[in-house]
């Protein structure tokens, strides 16, 4: 065999060459390839899981931004709803004060119109009684006499009786 090696031009150097680098492949995939991939392939892992933690957090902050939209909306929402009710309770607040201020300044004009109407009624009471009393003694000096009491007080009714279907 020896001589086949060395017809083809081989010769034992170069077998234990190949023997050699043989070996130490087998030993460097063994020592050497294997952590080398295991350092790959935890790499390659971790990367995935960067990209996939990546991914779900940028979905969170997608969800996150759309809850904030959303809250956002309600809140103004809800501002609108909070003002058009202070505007109506506003708006009603005022509808009774003006109510009010209606009914006492009603009130205040019948005071004052039943004030006017007593005060009305006793100026015309004392111009009766000094109408009446002028009467009698415009009476007293025409019939140039004292008129007795119960004349007296006829005159003075028939008088009014006349004066107050005059007007």
């Amino acid at each position: 065999m020896l001589s086949i090696f060395e017809s083809l031009g081989l010769n034992s150097t170069l077998f234990a060459q190949i023997v050699s680098f043989l070996v130490l492949l087998w030993v460097l995939r063994r020592w050497v390839f294997g952590p080398i991939r295991a350092l790959m392939d935890e790499r390659a892992d971790r990367v995935a899981k960067s990209l996939e933690d990546a991914e779900n957090q940028r979905e969170e902050a997608v969800r996150l931004q759309q809850q904030a939209a959303q809250a956002l909306q309600e809140a103004r929402a809800e501002a609108r709803r909070i003002l058009e009710q202070a505007e109506r309770t506003a708006n009603a607040r005022a509808q009774e004060i003006l109510e009010e201020a209606r009914a006492q300044a009603e009130r205040q004009l019948e005071q004052a119109k039943e004030a006017i109407r007593r005060e009305r009624d006793q100026a015309l009471a004392e111009l009766r009684k000094e109408v009446a009393d002028l009467a009698l003694d415009v009476a007293a000096k025409v019939l140039g006499r004292t008129v007795d009491d119960r004349i007296q007080r006829d005159l003075v009714e028939r008088f009014v009786e006349e004066v107050g279907s005059a007007r």
